[in-house]
């Protein structure tokens, strides 16, 4: 599904408010919708975009703790691996694996989200949420 215009529009104002940010690069799933939506910050931002399959849609439909498991760890490598790098990074993604990650960082267990998936819905379509790590910890989120 390719990006709207209203998309469009999203992530040009998103990238003209994140300018000042100082991001070093963009990482992105390698589906449509995330990938115009990268270019479109990159060319804006004048930053190099990392397709990253880490970063995919998975799926609501994961039905045992260890598939959630596993997404959570494989989300979690790709931003510990992106934060050894980088101090400031985008990471273009999808609404589950994100909402998946923080909801865990944010001391939720894999339990709890498995049988209550909107603790994955902290953002939707468009948000950005603007994540500050210490020591590899998650210590302050909010919308940007």
């Amino acid at each position: 599904m390719e990006i709207s215009l209203q998309g469009i529009e999203e992530m040009v104002e998103l990238a003209k408010k994140l300018k000042s940010e100082n991001i070093e690069k963009i990482f992105h799933s390698p589906f449509v919708r995330t990938t115009q939506s990268a270019e479109i910050l990159s060319k804006v931002l004048k930053v190099e975009m990392i397709s990253d399959e880490r970063f995919i849609e998975s799926s609501y439909h994961e039905k045992t703790l260890e598939q959630f498991s596993e997404s959570y760890q494989i989300y979690k490598k790709g931003v510990l691996e992106i934060l050894n790098k980088h101090t400031k990074a985008i990471i273009v993604s999808h609404e589950f694996p994100m909402g998946l990650f923080l909801s865990k960082e944010l001391g939720n267990s894999l339990d709890k989200i498995m049988e209550n998936h909107k603790l994955t819905k902290l953002l939707r379509m468009g948000d950005c949420i603007k994540a500050d790590f210490e020591d590899y910890s998650l210590k302050n989120t909010e919308f940007f």
